[in-house]
């Protein structure tokens, strides 16, 4: 994976995210200065780039040599990663770039009965226009890099699971979502998933971990989580660490801990979690709770 962490030549890569944590879609955004010629080295990896407002750019080998873009709504460009590719850039520009982990595309296919394991073949596209694509793509760069929550990764398994499919879509490698008849979770596994949930509150708990625990592919077992449960395990899963941390703050233990405890990356991530569920603060809510165990006692 090509990312440069400082600016270097004209270009800059001002935010990254999942690519410590491990996620399957990796995201980045960088900027370019006008006129810096870039050459992006075979990786192998399927990357998605969506440009920003006022990019514009050209491509300056192989094919696609001349051909200029980026500067439209809904633009994108996706490529296979195995051969090197050369950039021109004509305008100051910002842009996205998506790194889908490899096999990512192939599970989907397989889950979905449209193919086996073998990887997909994938059309190389430069500078065309899919609004729906590229709008799915910015709704999960601003969910990974929200400054304020840090994104869970049963969030983003779930979110990069929705954007494989629309990239294999747009290839025409899958037909349209059909609507289908929901199915539930059997009353044990789905026991055996909220056991495992509370288990793990403190954990970073992985969408494929509860999908293997009851034996279904992980897209399959977003579908039956939702019609189970009603929400998105990582919905449920902040619901289950703020339930707990209510249970604690009945105690004396210091926020901080209790943050920790149930998960969350900081106390600041707790407060604002909790607050939005809870519509107070935790120390507030703790102050509440007293006083009214005081009037009761």
């Amino acid at each position: 994976m090509v990312v440069l962490q400082r600016a270097t030549d004209g270009v800059l890569c001002e935010q990254a995210a999942g690519i410590d944590e491990g996620w399957d879609i990796p995201v980045a955004a960088f900027r370019y200065g006008r006129n810096w010629e870039q050459t992006l080295p075979a990786t192998g990896e399927t990357v998605l780039t969506v440009f920003g407002s006022g990019a514009r750019f050209e491509r300056t080998d192989g094919r696609f040599a001349g051909r200029r873009g980026g500067d439209r709504p809904g633009c994108f460009a996706l490529v296979d990663g195995s051969g090197e590719r050369r950039y021109l850039t004509l305008a100051d520009s910002r842009v996205m770039q998506l790194y889908l982990k490899d096999g990512l595309l192939e599970s989907i296919l397989a889950d979905l009965g449209a193919g086996g394991s073998a990887r997909p073949a994938l059309r190389e596209r430069m500078f065309e226009t899919d609004h729906r694509l590229v709008q799915l793509a910015r709704d999960y760069a601003r969910h990974a890099f929200d400054g304020t929550l840090r994104p869970l990764r049963l969030e983003m398994d779930a979110r990069g699971l929705i954007l494989g499919a629309a990239i294999l879509r747009s290839q025409g490698s899958l037909p349209e979502a059909r609507p289908q008849r929901s199915s539930r979770l059997d009353p044990r596994r789905a026991a055996q998933i909220l056991d495992y949930i509370v288990a793990n509150l403190h954990t970073d708990i992985r969408l494929g971990e509860l999908a293997r625990l009851v034996h279904y592919t992980d897209r399959h077992f977003l579908t039956l989580f939702r019609a189970t449960f009603g929400t998105s395990p990582h919905q449920f899963l902040i619901a289950r660490r703020i339930d707990r941390a209510r249970e604690l703050l009945a105690t004396a233990r210091p926020l901080a801990e209790i943050a920790l405890d149930c998960g969350f990356a900081s106390q600041q991530h707790f407060t604002t979690l909790f607050r939005r569920a809870v519509g107070t603060t935790p120390g507030a809510w703790r102050r509440q709770f007293a006083a009214r165990a005081a009037d009761a006692g």
